[in-house]
């Protein structure tokens, strides 16, 4: 799964999603990391860690080949960190994960996600 701008979006379906909009809805910045490796509920400091959303932003992560359906059937959950851009800035990974460092765990199965409307929101 890769992080992707505008201009690499397939067309989504009802059966078949290219994106989650991650929306940020608090009044700080936020860093995001997100996880497969469920059922290991930790952040995994080498994959997908670290992207940072404003304040009242949204970003999204999308694959431009495969359905996000599929990664369902491969993961059954997915796992969304926010963490605090302050800690973020000033702790390793490996603190942020040994102590649970992170404001929220976000974890989704596809008919969650589904009724989010594909959509995660922070708070």
């Amino acid at each position: 799964m890769v992080f992707c701008s505008a201009d690499c979006k397939k067309k989504t379906s009802s059966k078949c999603h290219y994106l989650i909009t991650i929306k940020n809805n608090s009044n700080q910045s936020v860093y995001l990391n997100y996880s497969e490796e469920y059922p290991d509920t930790s952040i995994n400091c080498d994959y997908h860690y670290g992207e940072k959303i404003n304040s009242q932003e949204k970003s999204e992560i999308s694959d431009q080949f495969d359905c996000l359906e599929l990664r369902f059937d491969k993961f059954n959950n997915l796992q969304f960190f926010f963490i605090d851009s302050t800690i973020f800035n000033n702790a390793t990974c490996d603190s942020i994960k040994a102590y649970n460092l992170y404001l929220k765990r976000v974890q989704v199965n596809l008919d969650q996600v589904n009724n989010f409307g594909w959509t995660i929101a922070y708070p």
